[in-house]
Formats: structure tokens, sequence, C-alpha cells
């Protein structure tokens, strides 16, 4: 699939005059064989200088400008080249060429290189707007240390003109099921910084654009991996981290996933015949038009990075706090209590104590909906149905609480499954919305076990 058709795709074709017919094509597959073979790329060894001048000279012979090595201390050497654009602006493309000692690193990250410089081959035979800069990273089984160090040797213009970085880690796994967005917590000042949603909305779109559909944080439990990234500690890092810290929108796109354990890793066998060579040109394609969407982007969207993406849609914050609210009003007035006026005493308090539970369960639910919606909503919402649906309809209650209670056994479930891979660590939750998130819980079954709400809650 060439080029051309991603222009079209991208609505490009119309503005751009006579294009040319051909771009210089980089068989992906083909380049990390040839580099793998060179064995483990240690910073200082032979295998490593050597794939250095491997990948140089491919990034010159496809055209690409100003090709330079920056050394580093440790011998650590970044490697940049530039596919100059018309106007003012940049888009980075990003990967990491060095590899641990035990592994000659065709997956990890031979793969995002090649992909990398496929990718650029194409885009730099389209006329574009923005410069699209190449960054092969050095150093980052070490530490992130090339990563770290080009985004401290950004001058605050050249930062800020970064509209997005696509930084590929791990691809083309024959035994990965969907492309993934890995967004995982970028410790900044410490605090947690996540991939902006604009950017994840923007990859997701053209991943459904191009046939390629992509999943986020987990192909097999993508919202619980959401959720536990933002409750739990992580002990994966990648280039992306240091650039989101250093305020660059930047998403990591990847097959690496962490709710399944690659037995290849940083291991003898992580070679090139692993690797499926349809899917390293089926993310080619994906890198290609996700830079030329970025491409057509009027400036930088603003920074969101409390999100949640579900039902192939990203949601955020605000999206999230407004279908909480309406289900708030719509459980209010399915469970109002009704006249009590006139009724004796006794009567009177009969209702109020069938009513409390359901008022508290709401009010814990409200306080969840306004703090922390993108944690909570998976949780608490499916709760506010189920109350709904038994004011208006009843239902039996130890069936309406084991489907309540569901999304926290998967949730828990995925918890155990990702403890025991080595996913996640100790917990690290907000301790207000971890309160109203177990108050909401346990309300929602007090309320399941007295009489339906319209004589009381």
């Amino acid at each position: 699939m060439s080029w051309y058709r991603w222009v079209r795709a991208a609505g490009l074709g119309a503005t751009m005059g006579c294009l040319p017919t051909a771009a210089l094509e980089v068989d992906a597959a083909r380049l990390v064989e040839e580099i793998a073979e060179l064995g483990p790329r240690v910073p200082g060894s032979a295998a490593h200088l050597a794939a250095r001048e491997a990948l140089v000279a491919r990034l010159e012979e496809i055209g690409l400008s100003d090709v330079t090595e920056r050394s580093l201390p440790d011998d650590i050497i970044n490697i940049e080249a530039v596919s100059p654009g018309s106007g003012e602006g940049e888009v980075v493309v990003a990967a990491h060429y060095d590899s641990v000692a035990s592994s000659p690193g065709a997956l990890d990250d031979l793969s995002g290189c090649a992909v990398a410089i496929a990718a650029l081959a194409e885009i730099h035979a389209v006329p574009h707007h923005r410069t699209v800069r190449l960054v092969l990273f050095d150093g980052e089984e070490q530490g992130l240390i090339g990563s770290q160090a080009w985004s401290r040797s950004l001058s605050p213009q050249a930062g800020e003109a970064i509209v997005a970085a696509l930084v590929l880690e791990m691809l083309g796994d024959a035994a990965s099921s969907r492309p993934l967005v890995l967004d995982l917590p970028a410790r900044s000042g410490g605090g947690r910084r996540f991939s902006p949603a604009w950017l994840v909305h923007q990859v997701t779109t053209v991943g459904e654009e191009v046939d390629f559909p992509m999943a986020v944080g987990s192909s097999r439990a993508g919202v619980a991996m959401q959720i536990l990234s933002r409750t739990n500690r992580v002990p994966y890092s990648s280039d992306r981290a240091s650039l989101v810290v250093a305020g660059i929108p930047a998403v990591l796109l990847t097959d690496f996933d962490p709710l399944r354990r690659s037995p290849v890793h940083h291991g003898p066998g992580d070679v090139a015949s692993r690797l499926d060579a349809q899917r390293l040109d089926r993310w080619t394609q994906l890198v290609v038009g996700s830079v030329l969407a970025l491409d057509r982007l009027a400036g930088r969207p603003s920074w969101e990075d409390d999100y949640l993406y579900f039902w192939g849609r990203v949601w955020i914050r605000r999206d999230l706090m407004w279908v909480g609210f309406v289900l708030w009003v719509a459980m209010v007035f399915a469970a109002r209590p009704g006249r009590w006026a006139g009724a004796e005493a006794s009567e009177r308090r009969t209702r109020g104590r069938r009513y409390l539970p359901g008022y508290l369960f709401r009010l814990s639910y409200l306080g969840v909906t306004f703090l922390s919606p993108t944690i909570a909503g998976p949780i608490v919402f499916p709760l506010a149905l189920i109350s709904i649906w038994r004011s208006r309809r009843g239902g039996r209650a130890l069936v309406l609480q084991a489907i309540g209670a569901l999304p926290t056994v998967v949730g828990l479930v995925v918890l155990v499954w990702a403890r025991a891979l080595g996913a996640t660590s100790d917990l690290a939750p907000e301790p207000l919305p971890a309160f109203l998130v177990v108050a909401a819980l346990g309300t929602f079954c007090w309320q399941m076990g007295v009489p339906a709400a319209r004589s009381g809650g």
C-alpha cells in the first residue's frame, strides 16, 4: 500500500499539486534482519558501531537531510535526520537502536528503528508542512540516557515547535493480537504524567482509518490496565517518558502487552525470524498516516491526560463527569421517595431507613464522579444503571449485587494477573477517591438488600 493513498486519505492530495509517483521503499523486516545479525548492540561495542554506521547509511540513502550523530558520555550516540517541511513546527518519530548485552534486540528495538526509517522514506516523498524529525536514541536500556539528554538539550522554542512525538517500541511481534498505545505513567516533579488524550485520539483514529485498529493499555483488558496504571506503580518505562516529562506531547506505539509475558524479551531468542513482516508493513502505514494527520493540525491542542479509552473513543474527564452526572440525576428521579405527608411517625421512620442506603450510595457516587471519574467510572457507572433499573423494575437483590460487583471482581483478577507478571507493583491510589469507591460499593450492596426505593430509596 503506497504512500500516496495516505496522502489522499489525509485530504492533502488536492492541495499539493503534482505529487511524485514513487518513493524509495525500505523493507523494514529485511533491515531488522541485517542489523540483528551483528549481535547485541551495547554502547561502545563493535556491533553497536556497525549498527550505527548501517543506520546512518540507510538514512542518507533515502535522502533525509542533516543526518547527524550526537555523542554523549559513555559511548552513547544519538542519531538524527530530518525531512524538511515547507512551514513551521515539527513532528518527531523516534525509536532506540541499542540493546541489552544478552539479546540481539530484533524486537527491542530494531523493529521500531526499521519502521521509523521505512515511514520516513515514504513521508519524505510527500510535500508536507511541518518538518518531520527522526531520532534514533541510544542508551535506552541503560536508563533512557539518550532520550533524556536529547530532551534536555532542546531550547524552550524548539520544544514548543514540536507538535507531537511518536515513539516506536517493539513492533511486529508475530504473537501480538492488536497494536497498542501503551500510556504508562512518567514521573514528573514527584507526580505522574500521561500522554495527552488528543494524541491518543489521533493515533487510534488513524488506526481505524488504515484498518489496523489499536487498543490502549492492553489488548486483553484495556480498561482495567488503564486504571491499574493510574493507581499502581508500573516498572516499565521507555523513551516516551523522557519526552513527556520535558513537556513534549508523546505517545508510545508498541506490540508489547504488559499483561502478556514475552518469552524472548531481553533474551537471546529476540531474533528477526520472530517478527511478522506484514505486521511491520502495517505499522509503517499507521505511522505514515499518523504523521500526515499531525501535519494537518493547526497547532498543539491543550494537554489533558486524565482520560479513559473504551468503546472505540477517548473519554476525557469532562466527558465522564457529564455521563456520571446524568446518571446521578436519573437515579434521583427514579428513587424519589414519594409523598410522606400525613404518614404516621413509625411509617416515616420505616421509609427513612429504607431510603438511607440509596441516599448514601448516591452521595458517594456523586463524590466519585466529580473527584475521579476516569478511574471510578467503569466501577460505579454500572452500579448507577442497576440502581435505576431496580427502582423502576425491581429485581432479586443477590443477582443485582453480583452483577454490580462484576467490574470490581474483573479488576481484582486483572490486578492479581498483572502482579504475577510483574506489570504492577504496590498500590498508589488517591486516598479520598479510593474511600468513596469503597463507600459506593458498600452502600450499593446495602441498598440492594432493602425493599425497593419507591417506598424509600
